[in-house]
């Protein structure tokens, strides 16, 4: 159950309502935080090689990263993978981090695009299932996972 949509209407009500009140500068720092949740968490990147031949590589680094691959294929061009479930910063809470990658062919080879999001549950032994999803902005592991790749990909084509 993803609550994105449900937050962003209250940033929006609340911008509304600080507009009202608290005059321009309000609104524009309001704004900025609808703006922020609005773009696109992503990381593109270009490799070069076949999107097939990229995935398997991509596949090997996730296992490696430890993430357990629960769906894509090739012939789709995505990956989805989920961490192991960890403890939460609450009693009884618990986190793990989904990645989810497309690989589209591009003239110089194959554009990679992750994003990696943070599932959380508040109470995770008396609410299972009753989980929130948030999108983690682009960061240190959009960049481990795709530096990599990058290194997978040069380890093959030297064998």
């Amino acid at each position: 159950m993803k609550s994105a949509p449900l937050g962003l209407v209250a940033v929006i009500a609340g911008a509304g309502f600080a507009t009202g009140l608290g005059g321009c500068a309000v609104a524009d720092a309001a704004g900025q935080a609808v703006q922020r949740r609005l773009q696109d968490p992503a990381v593109e990147r270009g490799f070069p090689g076949a999107p097939r031949d990229v995935y398997g590589s991509l596949r090997a680094v996730v296992i490696r990263l430890g993430y357990r691959v629960v769906r894509g294929s090739p012939a789709q061009g995505e990956l989805e993978a989920v961490s192991a479930v960890g403890a939460g910063v609450d009693p009884g809470s618990s986190r793990q981090l989904v990645l989810r990658v497309r690989l589209t062919a591009a003239e110089a080879g194959t554009t990679v695009r992750v994003r990696v999001a943070d599932v959380r549950e508040a109470d995770s032994s008396r609410r299972a299932g009753h989980a929130t999803e948030v999108p983690l902005p682009p960061g240190p592991r959009h960049e481990a996972l795709l530096a990599e790749l990058g290194r997978e990909l040069a380890a093959q084509k030297s064998r």
